[in-house]
C-alpha cells in the first residue's frame, strides 16, 4: 500500500496535524539557517515531507499545482522536491 492510500484512510483532524507538524519543521529549517543553527536530521527530514492534502482535493488540481511548482522553481533557480517533480510527471 502506498502513502498516498494510507493517507486517504487517516481522518481529517490526523491530516491536519500531521499538516500542522510538517510546516513548522519546515519554519524551524529557516529560522535556523537564518540564526546560523544546525537543523537536527529529524526535523529536515520532516520538513522534506510533502503536506497531506485535503480529502477534497481532487487528483488533478494537485497535479496542476505540482507542475506550476516545478515550472515556477525553474524561473527562480530554485531546486524543485523530488516528491513535487514525481507528482508533477504524473499522466492524466
Amino acid at each position: 500500500m502506498t502513502s498516498r492510500h494510507a493517507a486517504r484512510r487517516r481522518s481529517g483532524r490526523e491530516r491536519d496535524e500531521e499538516a500542522v507538524r510538517i510546516m513548522a519543521a519546515r519554519l524551524r529549517t529557516t529560522t535556523d539557517r537564518k540564526l546560523g543553527k544546525k537543523t537536527p536530521d529529524w526535523v529536515i527530514e520532516l520538513a522534506a515531507r510533502p503536506i497531506p492534502a485535503p480529502e477534497n482535493v481532487d487528483e488533478t488540481v494537485r497535479v496542476l499545482a505540482a507542475r506550476l511548482r516545478v515550472t515556477t522553481d525553474r524561473k527562480l533557480g530554485k531546486r524543485t522536491p523530488d516528491w513535487v517533480k514525481e507528482l508533477a510527471a504524473t499522466r492524466l
